[in-house]
């Protein structure tokens, strides 16, 4: 996945804070996507605006010593968007 794309939200996601965990839904379908506390972090900076490598960026000052961070975030990233929740223009 290439760490210069932006990633969008689906607009019509609706999210829902459950026990720590967000959960997810789409209009079109009828299934929940549960997120952990760790992808839940990488959903809340999918704004729109910023890039992959922002994101990572961000999270790495966060988390310094966490060896795959980056490889983690990308298999979010890919992960939602699989599951229809993120889109790239």
């Amino acid at each position: 996945m290439d760490e210069h794309r932006i990633a969008q939200r689906d607009p019509h996601c609706e999210e829902e804070i459950l026990d720590g965990e967000i959960v997810l839904y789409t209009a079109d379908s009828a299934r929940a996507v549960y997120l952990n506390p760790s992808a839940a972090l990488v959903w809340g900076l999918i704004d729109g605006q910023r890039r992959i490598g922002e994101i990572s960026d961000l999270l790495r000052a966060v988390y310094p010593d966490a060896s795959a961070l980056d490889n983690d975030i990308l298999a979010t990233i890919q992960h939602l968007e699989e599951q229809g929740l993120v889109r790239f223009p």
